[in-house]
């Protein structure tokens, strides 16, 4: 015999599907079969192929499978799927939906973070693969240098200029206050271009 779970359709009868034995009762003249053990065996295999091939660490493509509210699932390789967190999604803007940065289709570049063999999960981050932007930001934007940047907004602690995606500077509002063009600089719409000059890097 075998155990099927509950509640299973009436259509199932004289369909074929493989299982993977889980215990023989001799007494009982009872075999247990699990398909979802057959599925979690074959993605356990499936995983350790792809950390064969792949370590964590490496940037590789892969394809946008789907979406859900939390992230993307993307397809690194036939069969297996990773997860880039909506955290893990762009170094240079704020996220509040995977769909603001991708669609299903999409092929994409990933660095692997982890890969879970206990729970066949594998981590994977859009915006690591891109490289950190603040690495060598002292190097691209040294004090005392001019640079042009676009407006992000204004706030009470001044005016947030973008200076490279992912790199905002800020005019603190004591500073722009002090200069002859204050009224200027207050009056600047969103993404109006500035000349500004580096001050500090921290």
């Amino acid at each position: 015999g075998s155990q099927m779970a509950a509640g299973e359709p009436e259509s199932l009868p004289g369909q074929t599907f493989q299982f993977l034995i889980t215990r023989v009762e001799s007494r009982g003249r009872n075999i247990v079969v699990s398909h979802r053990a057959l599925v979690d065996r074959e993605r356990e295999a499936s995983l350790e192929k792809f950390l064969s091939e792949v370590k964590e660490g490496d940037i590789i493509e892969g394809k946008v499978t789907r979406l859900a509210p939390f992230g993307a699932f993307v397809e690194v390789l036939p069969g297996i799927e990773g997860l880039v967190h909506i955290s893990e999604m762009s170094w240079g803007r704020r996220v509040n939906k995977p769909e603001e940065v991708v669609k299903p289709g999409d092929t994409v570049k990933v660095k692997i973070k982890d890969v879970n063999l206990e729970n066949h999960r594998v981590s994977l981050s859009m915006r690591d693969a891109e490289g950190d932007p603040w690495a060598d930001v002292e190097t691209r934007f040294p004090v005392g240098a001019s640079v042009t940047g676009k407006v992000e907004n204004h706030s009470k602690f001044g005016l947030f200029v973008a200076l490279a995606p992912g790199i905002t500077g800020l005019l603190p509002e004591g500073v722009m206050r002090a200069t002859k063009t204050a009224a200027q600089f207050q009056n600047l719409e969103k993404d109006a271009e500035v000349e500004l000059e580096i001050q500090r890097v921290d």
